[in-house]
């Protein structure tokens, strides 16, 4: 079906091209996907060949937004992490396209256009993680638990991960096959980098948390540690002096871990899994991404500086509600005007986002990863309550919900907070999968890229053009200096002079 459209549309601006009678002689643009737009102008007979040439250029077009084969690659992954994304990769599967997704979520449901790759088993790795996340911490102080990186804590998991994966069959399979785009998230990932590199195609990175600053430097977009917080660190936008000191230190120190410690590492991986030791690094691969979908939303993250390569989706996961199991309904209803209140954990929700959906406002007990950074945002809103498992206790527990049942700025703050995430253009969905369709069309899409992205750190902050300034103002200083030194003592001598000879005579 979808060849006889496409060869439908193809004929007709041929035949167009060719005699111009039939639609009035008129002169055809490609300038939308599936749109071609009739203009007033008379083309003369020696630009037609043009419009032959460019039929075909807006049938591959079609043909490629149609039903492109696209690959979401993930050699570490967690349930919850996948479900922020996943949404995006069954909708485009909707939309016709070929969708590969290899990761290690298991999955039962067959869904058409979807071919599932399993990987590593994230469960062997949860077991190893879980011991870590409860460790005792009361005697760490705040400072101190800031060296506490993932990139250090949990290396040797995803090491394990990534080495188990790259020996499957199914993923050395995977190297030989062409696909039209790579769904990507970097997250704990870079090892994948190097098969990234391999397929040879685009690459949508998605960040599957408000952006980090590797990512953002990577797309050439600005990570200014004056106002905009390290993630992990939990700082407000709004910093005192010494909170940015200390946002400057961890964005820095996380920079070199990474670059120093972690990456070199999972370049070995990745070369060694490939056998190839000539594969490029993974700051170089990851600079030729052509964009970034962020699981973010401006209203709820503190406002930076992003390039236009870089796209906000920030909820394209939440969906309508669908009715309850009868017993639980009937549970809910028990309930009365007093309501429910629901616990969970994660994993199977991303329970940081449920306020925008449900209005209404949360108790958050934050155990691993980026879920401090979230309840964070959450309760600087305002809609919130943040608590520390570690100095957990049942009279906090108690207070914090009686104040989020009862308290009634929590309940407006929610409300107004949702408000906020819905009055949006288009659903975070519907743009996530404009945009990769954009990406598609336009062949990677180079147009958006930054010229920022192959800058050194030394040229993008234009320290090599300070350092050019305050050269030559020393230099104008020392030439002041030195001759204001050679007019006195030019003065001074002659005046000396002077004295010397009124004191001969």
């Amino acid at each position: 079906m979808k060849f006889l459209l496409l060869s439908l549309i193809a004929v007709a601006l041929l035949l167009a091209s060719v005699n111009g009678a039939g639609f009035g002689g008129g002169c055809w643009w490609t300038g939308c996907q599936s749109e071609v737009h009739l203009t007033n102008y008379v083309c003369p007979a020696n630009v037609r060949r043009t419009f032959v040439d460019r039929t075909i250029i807006v049938a591959t077009n079609f043909d490629l937004a149609l039903g492109a084969k696209i690959l979401s690659v993930s050699f570490v992954s967690t349930k919850s992490h996948y479900l922020t994304y996943e949404a995006l990769l069954l909708e485009l599967a909707e939309r016709g396209h070929e969708v590969t997704i290899a990761n290690s979520i298991k999955s039962s449901k067959e869904v058409k256009n979807v071919r599932r790759i399993y990987t590593y088993d994230s469960d062997i790795m949860l077991k190893g993680i879980s011991p870590k996340t409860y460790k005792a911490k009361e005697t760490t102080s705040k400072f101190w638990s800031h060296f506490n990186v993932p990139f250090m804590t949990y290396y040797s998991m995803w090491e394990e991960a990534c080495k188990a994966s790259y020996k499957m069959e199914a993923i050395q399979k995977l190297r030989k096959e062409k696909f039209d785009l790579i769904i990507f998230p970097p997250l704990w990932n870079d090892c994948a980098y190097g098969l990234i590199h391999e397929l040879n195609t685009s690459v949508i990175l998605y960040n599957q948390m408000a952006i980090m600053p590797w990512v953002s430097s990577s797309m050439g977009s600005p990570s200014l540690p004056s106002f905009v917080p390290m993630m992990y660190y939990n700082f407000p936008d709004n910093m005192t002096f010494f909170e940015r000191v200390g946002n400057f230190f961890g964005t820095v120190f996380y920079h070199v871990v990474k670059t120093y410690y972690y990456e070199p590492g999972m370049e070995k991986v990745y070369r060694e899994g490939l056998g190839n030791p000539n594969l490029p690094s993974i700051k170089d691969i990851e600079k030729n991404a052509s964009l970034a979908l962020v699981n973010s939303n401006i209203n709820f993250v503190p406002p930076r500086p992003l390039t236009p390569d870089i796209i906000e989706v920030g909820g394209l996961y939440l969906r309508d509600a669908e009715p309850l199991p009868k017993d639980l309904q009937a549970f809910c209803d028990g309930a009365g005007n007093d309501g429910i209140i629901l616990l969970s954990f994660g994993s199977i929700l991303k329970v940081s986002a449920m306020p925008l959906k449900t209005r209404v406002p949360m108790v958050g007990i934050p155990m691993f990863g980026e879920q401090q950074w979230n309840i964070e945002q959450a309760a600087l809103k305002g809609y919130a309550v943040s608590l520390s498992y570690q100095e957990l206790s049942e009279e906090k527990l108690s207070k914090a919900i009686e104040d989020v049942l009862y308290k009634a700025e929590y309940r407006q703050k929610a409300n107004f907070a949702a408000q906020l995430y819905r009055d949006q253009l288009e659903s975070p969905l519907d743009r996530a999968v404009y945009w990769v369709e954009y990406v598609l069309r336009y062949q990677g899409a180079t147009h958006l890229r930054s010229v920022g992205r192959d800058l050194s750190f030394i040229q993008y902050y234009s320290l090599d053009v300070i350092s050019f300034f305050i050269g030559i103002l020393a230099l104008a200083a020392v030439i002041i200096a030195l001759a204001l030194r050679a007019f006195l003592r030019l003065v001074l001598g002659s005046s000396k002079n002077k004295k010397l000879k009124k004191k001969t005579q």
